[in-house]
């Protein structure tokens, strides 16, 4: 006797015939979402009734929710939800006003530079060190004297946002 493979349709309430992939594929699906929900305390299926499972956890008689179904139902007694709770990547206002202003700063400070100087720096911006030396013509010494010369000229000039 060749073994049968059914899932069971809770709407239609009846047992459909299945191949033994489809089967396979189905239920492993089914038990990979009845784990998950299980471990977020959502499920409370007992394993005599896996068969019923459909992954459709709010019309199912085991569901027991964690207390927390929506983003913006509150968590507390005070009403903070779990929007209010996530942390942002972004900067603040305050921070990218600061920003904005420190980069206009250098921005003009590099514009009042010497052209030997600027020259420098717009080579820094392409080149490693050694490789800036051997362009100017210097070598790796004076480049290193130059540089800490000009980061303290910068590093004085904007001493305010420091």
């Amino acid at each position: 006797m060749e073994k049968r493979y059914e899932i069971y349709d809770k709407v239609g309430k009846k047992w459909i015939p299945v191949s033994e992939e489809f089967h396979k594929n189905y239920c492993n699906q089914i038990n990979v979402f009845r784990i998950r929900e299980t471990r977020r305390g959502h499920c409370s299926c007992p394993r005599a009734k896996f068969w019923l499972c459909d992954c459709d956890c709010h019309t199912c008689e085991f569901y027991k929710g964690n207390g927390c179904d929506s983003l913006d139902a509150p968590i507390d007694e005070e009403g903070l939800n779990v929007v209010d709770t996530i942390v942002s990547n972004e900067k603040s206002t305050e921070a990218t006003i600061e920003d904005k202003e420190l980069l206009d700063a250098l921005r003009n400070e590099l514009e009042n530079l010497n052209s030997d100087d600027f020259k420098l720096c717009q080579l820094l911006t392409q080149y490693s060190q050694t490789e800036v030396a051997k362009k100017l013509g210097i070598t790796r010494s004076a480049f290193r004297y130059r540089w800490g010369k000009l980061q303290e000229h910068l590093a004085k000039k904007l001493e305010n946002f420091f």
